[in-house]
């Protein structure tokens, strides 16, 4: 992860705690989504509240599902954008394209239509 960029990309396990972020201010939400909106290459987006087992930080993830992985490095600059605005994610924010694990489609809160 490189957290000083706000990008991950999952290269091998990593032993994670993951459920469906629980607190989203309801703007950040809404300017988030409608960055995925605006991407016809964005299939879905999830936020996820994250926690590393071995040092029980915690994490907001942006965990995005790219029709071509190249995409990320696009769609990143317009979230981070978003979330100098939100000052108690700007330090605790990643974004990316590789799920941790098997993500319940429950967990999305943007799905592309059509």
């Amino acid at each position: 992860m490189d957290g000083d960029a706000g990008i991950y990309r999952v290269e091998h396990d990593v032993p994670v705690q993951m459920r469906r972020a629980q607190s989203v201010p309801d703007e950040l939400s809404e300017r988030l989504i409608a960055v995925c909106e605006a991407d016809a290459d964005i299939a879905s987006c999830s936020f996820l509240d994250v926690r590393d087992k071995g040092t029980g930080e915690m994490k907001f993830i942006v965990s995005l599902e790219l029709d071509h992985p190249g995409a990320l490095y696009r769609v990143v600059p317009h979230m981070q954008a978003i979330f100098r605005d939100f000052p108690r994610y700007a330090k605790i924010y990643l974004i990316g394209d590789q799920p941790f694990g098997k993500l319940d489609p429950a967990f999305a809160v943007y799905r592309r239509t059509g």
